[in-house]
């Protein structure tokens, strides 16, 4: 019987590195894949609340239309594009290597001035999930299981903010 579980035991290891994913816990290899890179784009309809779409109270809100995460190296080129209430398009871009080291941001091209919430910490979960956080929001991104849908939990850490939980359809 031990023998029989030993087995399936390997089995199932040598199953999840054909796959070339990460076991639940472990340290990403290089072997591994990560099945948030790609380009996202936010799913307006399933990210509505009560009808109507989410409203954010300050500037680094996750009001993205696209998230774009690129490998570049050993580490993750992050885009947000949004748009604001005047039709204008904006772009949010960091690079990091989700070890929960500070990382600063450019917004539009421009480098920020540091200052609350500009310097973030992205920290890899593993390969379908990561945390960006700064002393403003934590957001929780996971791929889910169809590997088309990713959801951005946004917990905010100011009053006038609440949970919400946003999707994102993979484009490519």
């Amino acid at each position: 019987m031990k023998w029989l579980l030993v087995a399936f035991a390997l089995s199932s290891l040598g199953s999840c590195r054909q796959k070339n994913s990460t076991l639940p816990g472990s340290l990403p290899t290089s072997e591994s894949v990560d099945h948030f890179i790609g380009v996202w784009k936010r799913d307006r309809q399933k990210s509505l609340e009560n009808g109507q779409q989410p409203v954010f109270h300050y500037f680094f809100s996750p009001n993205y239309e696209l998230i774009t995460i690129e490998r570049q190296g050993s580490n993750f080129r992050f885009t947000y594009t949004s748009s604001d209430d005047k039709g204008g398009k904006h772009e949010r871009q960091f690079i990091t290597d989700m070890k929960g080291n500070d990382v600063w941001t450019t917004i539009d091209g421009k480098p920020t001035k540091p200052m609350p919430y500009t310097d973030v910490r992205v920290t890899r979960n593993d390969a379908d999930s990561f945390v960006e956080a700064d002393s403003v929001f934590l957001n929780e991104y996971k791929v889910l299981s169809d590997g088309r849908t990713m959801t951005l939990h946004h917990i905010p850490n100011v009053d006038n903010e609440r949970d919400r939980v946003l999707f994102f359809n993979r484009v490519r």
